[in-house]
């Protein structure tokens, strides 16, 4: 067992997200798996196997229509449903260009690695 605990400084803020590169060889067939991806009977999966903030409605409908323990899992855990004034607290990640090797050195300085 585990308890979240949103650090009073604001936690580190991030969103992930899908793309297809412009030189991809075949778009047609990466559109296509894009739209059944986005499928809410299919990107629930993601609410079941990745505990990620969830923002595909079509998928938290049907969580809560076929998986409705899952689904009041998702929504009353603070680590996937996360409250408003801790994402307003939280500082998002900046790409730090052609200074990430001193990022870099510094995290594994603190690692002791």
């Amino acid at each position: 067992s585990y308890t979240w605990v949103f650090p009073s400084e604001g936690q580190f803020n991030w969103a992930d997200g899908y793309m297809i590169l412009a030189e991809a060889p075949h778009v047609d067939a990466a559109y296509a798996w894009l739209n059944y991806s986005l499928q809410g009977d299919v990107f629930w999966l993601m609410l079941r196997d990745f505990p990620y903030s969830n923002p595909n409605r079509a998928a938290l409908e049907y969580a809560k229509a076929n998986q409705p323990e899952l689904y009041a899992e998702y929504i009353n855990s603070p680590m996937t449903n996360t409250p408003a004034e801790n994402w307003a607290a939280g500082h998002w990640i900046e790409d730090v260009g052609e200074a990430m090797p001193a990022y870099d050195q510094l995290w594994t300085e603190v690692k002791g690695e």
